[in-house]
Formats: C-alpha cells, sequence, structure tokens
C-alpha cells in the first residue's frame, strides 16, 4: 500500500484554490504565422495547462503504469466544468499584447489572443467549488511556469 502524505488534505476542505501559470516574456518571435493561425489557447491552453491541471486534479491511479495515469488525468479532464456560452463571459478573459499587430507574419487585423485566462471547476466530490485559475500568455513582465 502506497504511502499517501498528500491525500488527507489533498481536497476542497484544505484548498481554497489552485493556479496554473504560463508566462513568457518574449513575443511571438519567428513564429508569427504560425502563432496568428492558432493563438495562445490552441498552442499552450489545450495541452500544457490542461495536462497540468489534470495532474494536480486526478484521483489517485490504480496503479503507477502509464496506462493508470493516463486514464486518472483523463478522468480529471472529462470533470472539468465547461462554461456555458452565457457564462463563458464570467469565466474566461483573452487578451492581446501592444505591438502584437506589427509583429512579422502577424495581420494587421488579427484578433488572435497572445493571453488567456479561464476559471474553471472540477465536477469531483474531491475538488467540489475549488476554482482552478489557469492562465497563459505571451510578452508577459517575467517568465513564469508554476
Amino acid at each position: 500500500m502506497p504511502i499517501r502524505i498528500f491525500e488527507p488534505v489533498w481536497n476542497k476542505d484544505h484548498i481554497d484554490q489552485v493556479q496554473i501559470t504560463w508566462a513568457e516574456k518574449e513575443g511571438v518571435r519567428t513564429r508569427g504565422k504560425f502563432f496568428d493561425g492558432i493563438g495562445i489557447l490552441r498552442d499552450v491552453g489545450q495541452n500544457h495547462l490542461l495536462q497540468m491541471l489534470a495532474t494536480v486534479a486526478m484521483e489517485q491511479p490504480n496503479g503507477f503504469f502509464k496506462e493508470s495515469v493516463r486514464d486518472a488525468r483523463a478522468n480529471a479532464i472529462k470533470a472539468i466544468h465547461c462554461p456555458s456560452p452565457k457564462e463563458v463571459k464570467d469565466f474566461v478573459m483573452r487578451g492581446q499584447y501592444a505591438g502584437y499587430r506589427q509583429e512579422k507574419n502577424v495581420s494587421p487585423q488579427s484578433q488572435t489572443e497572445t493571453f488567456i485566462a479561464a476559471k474553471l471547476f472540477v465536477d469531483t466530490p474531491r475538488f467540489k467549488d475549488v476554482p482552478f485559475y489557469v492562465r497563459a500568455g505571451k510578452k508577459m513582465e517575467k517568465k513564469s511556469w508554476k
């Protein structure tokens, strides 16, 4: 039986929020054409941020085999409450850094987001009503991955 040091406190009774941040100091640099077509949400949000959220929010895997961990993480992602179209304005924010439209290979009319922030909830008994704040951005004040 594994020792579960965090198990007794890794829940809604002891955690009031979770924050996951991916901040980059640099802009799109030489990736303007690629980035302008997808934005930060698809470049970082749908993979890196969600994988971190899944790792934090997953239940104890049945074992430490890759399939068990994968399944536990997948279940955490499935449990994320998806905001309704009416809720999006209250739970998701997107932005674009000043000067983005002047970057090489970026459209001067671009609406592509270079910053995204979301308040998400994981609908499991362990994390009921605990907000997960996820954010990612380019040209941020300092580089951070936490």
